[in-house]
C-alpha cells in the first residue's frame, strides 16, 4: 500500500515541532484555499492534501502512529542496507529512482530523498565501487543519482557533488558527465532565482522599444 508523504506535503522536516506543522498549515491553507483560487481544481486538490496532512500531523496520537507505519518508526528503514557488489548497489539506486517517480514531483520530501541518496553514498558503499567496480558499473550508478538529484536544490547537489567526484576521479568521461551535469544545475540555478527579473527586465526593453519605435 502507497501512503501519502504528509511530511512533504506541508513542506515540513519530519522532526517539526506542532507550532511549525500549524504555521506551514495556515500558510499553505491560505494559499491554497479555494476561495482565493476559483476554478482551479489543483489548488483545490492541494488544498485538501494541506487539510488531511494537518489533521494527521497535528494529532499527536496519529501522527506517532503515522511515523511508526511509514517514517520514523520503521527498525527496518534505520538499518543500512549491505551491499556486496556494485550491480547490487546499482539496482538499489533504480529501486530509489522508481519510487520517487512513482510520487508527485511538487510532494517530493527532498530530505528524505537527500538522506536516502548520502546512504547510498557511505563511505562503505564509496569504498566498494572505487575497488570492485569498472568504468561501465560507475557510469550507471552515478547516473541514476544524477537523476534523482535533478529533484534537489543547487545547494544539496554541491553537497552531492563531493562525493560524486572521488568516484570519477581517473576517468576523463565520467568527469566530464559530472561537469556537464553540475553545468546544467547551476544554469537551472540561476534561472530559477533570477527569471522574474529577467522577465521584467524584457517586458521594460520591450516597452521602451515600442514607445520609441
Amino acid at each position: 500500500m502507497h501512503l501519502q508523504n504528509w511530511y512533504a506535503v506541508l513542506s515540513v522536516a519530519p522532526t517539526a515541532s506542532s507550532q511549525e506543522i500549524r504555521q506551514a498549515y495556515r500558510k499553505l491553507a491560505l494559499r491554497h484555499h479555494p476561495d482565493k483560487n476559483p476554478g482551479n481544481e489543483q489548488s483545490t486538490l492541494h488544498f485538501q492534501l494541506i487539510k488531511e496532512a494537518y489533521e494527521v500531523l497535528s494529532n499527536p496520537v496519529r501522527r506517532s502512529a503515522y511515523d511508526r507505519l511509514v517514517y520514523l518508526g520503521n527498525p527496518v528503514q534505520n538499518i543500512p542496507e549491505i551491499y556486496h557488489t556494485p550491480a547490487e548497489l546499482t539496482a538499489a539506486a533504480n529501486r530509489l529512482y522508481q519510487q520517487v517517480m512513482r510520487e508527485n514531483e511538487f510532494f517530493i520530501n527532498r530530505d528524505w530523498l537527500m538522506a536516502s541518496c548520502l546512504e547510498l553514498l557511505s563511505s562503505e558503499n564509496r569504498q566498494l565501487l572505487q575497488q570492485n567496480s569498472n568504468e561501465a558499473e560507475r557510469a550507471a550508478f552515478l547516473s541514476t543519482l544524477f537523476q534523482l538529484a535533478y529533484f534537489l536544490t543547487y545547494r544539496q547537489n554541491s553537497i552531492l557533488a563531493g562525493h560524486w567526484q572521488p568516484l570519477c576521479k581517473g576517468y576523463p568521461a565520467l568527469e566530464h558527465l559530472l561537469v556537464q551535469y553540475l553545468y546544467r544545475k547551476r544554469n537551472s540555478h540561476l534561472w530559477d532565482k533570477y527569471k522574474i527579473w529577467i522577465a521584467i527586465g524584457t517586458g521594460v526593453a520591450i516597452t521602451i522599444l515600442i514607445m520609441f519605435s
